[in-house]
């Protein structure tokens, strides 16, 4: 199910963060759509939607990313003990 992950390590300074998760899925060879950002904050999420990818949402306690943008979130999860591949395989379908 999981092919690899992407992390930023190169780039400009001040790029936007969904052109290295654009990147991260090319050299994965894999098309946005088809890919899961796994992201705890404000910024991750929207730069996870604005990349294409789905999003999964796992706020950190105390730093609660707002409700309109966790509503934007493909899926909303208290911890990541809640995702499973079955639950990876539904974000996916």
């Amino acid at each position: 199910m999981f092919r690899g992950h992407g992390r930023r390590r190169r780039g400009r300074r001040g790029q936007a963060r969904s052109l290295h998760l654009q990147g991260a899925c090319r050299r994965l060879g894999a098309d946005p759509r088809h890919c899961v950002a796994i992201e705890d904050s404000e910024a991750g999420i929207a730069s996870g939607l604005a990349a294409g990818t789905k999003v999964v949402a796992v706020p950190r306690p105390g730093f609660q990313p707002s409700p309109e943008t966790l509503a934007r979130a493909t899926v909303v999860l208290s911890d990541l003990t809640q995702l499973d591949a079955d639950r990876m395989a539904a974000i996916l379908a």
